[in-house]
């Protein structure tokens, strides 16, 4: 039996945290065999999008809060733009034009009332219980009371159920790492620019720490049994090559 110990991560993200809740197996394959996976078209347009909001936030606050034009961010969005993984010359030029639509969206949606933008990419480092929870968050902004606005764009339509535990971790950290007060915890989402906001209250703090640690312990003593799910292995990176893939 293989010991795993000595492959475990020093530090842990939510996405791994996730995986591994999703499925242990998928974890194994994921962080501690570290098989590579393809890249996804998805992940491609997110990270265009996310990339150019980006800039576009970090030159308006060089800029005192003054905003490049549309035209400027819709430049950035031609930069940035990863055309990897598109299933066909059509279906990029159809994903890259939704982006262009997704931007002026924005830009319109904001343009006669920016956010008062504090942090772009923050990253953190958070100690729970003597494990380490690492993240980076996508847009930091001041409330009119001083309290902190933490945003997270989504790429696509948001999905029945919403897991909060992503933006409550980052309230965690702002709260224990940055020592700031969090007013809202934001999704945003750039296909029709809807935002689902709420905040985590001391209770939900609580238990998202007791969770944390509880699964980084589970991790540690695991011997990653997989839990398949024709739900879950339908969307696995790994369902070509698990033999206990379930597809029906």
């Amino acid at each position: 039996k293989m010991d795993y110990k000595n492959y475990l991560p020093s530090r842990y993200s939510y996405s791994q945290l996730k995986t591994f809740q999703t499925c242990p197996w998928q974890y194994r394959y994921a962080h501690i065999i570290r098989i590579p996976v393809r890249g996804s078209y998805q992940a491609s347009f997110g990270v265009s999008l996310h990339n150019a909001l980006e800039r576009f936030h970090r030159l308006m606050k060089e800029q005192d809060g003054v905003a490049p034009s549309k035209e400027f961010l819709l430049e950035l969005y031609e930069e940035e733009w990863i055309p990897q993984w598109y299933s066909s010359p059509e279906h990029k030029n159809e994903m890259k034009e939704k982006g262009q639509q997704f931007l002026s969206d924005y830009y319109k949606k904001h343009k006669n009332n920016w956010p008062d933008v504090v942090e772009v990419e923050q990253s953190f480092f958070l100690k729970v219980g003597g494990h380490t929870i690492k993240g980076k968050i996508d847009r930091i902004d001041k409330l009119p009371d001083g309290k902190l606005r933490l945003v997270d764009y989504k790429s696509s339509k948001k999905k029945k159920t919403i897991d909060k535990d992503q933006l409550l971790i980052y309230q965690l950290a702002v709260q224990k790492v940055l020592e700031k007060d969090v007013g809202e915890l934001v999704y945003y989402y750039l296909d029709g620019q809807d935002e689902m906001s709420f905040l985590g209250t001391d209770k939900q703090m609580e238990k998202m720490e007791l969770k944390l640690v509880s699964t980084i312990e589970e991790i540690q003593t695991s011997d990653f049994a997989p839990t398949p799910s024709s739900i879950h292995c339908k969307y696995c990176d790994y369902n070509d090559i698990c033999q206990y893939r379930i597809l029906s």
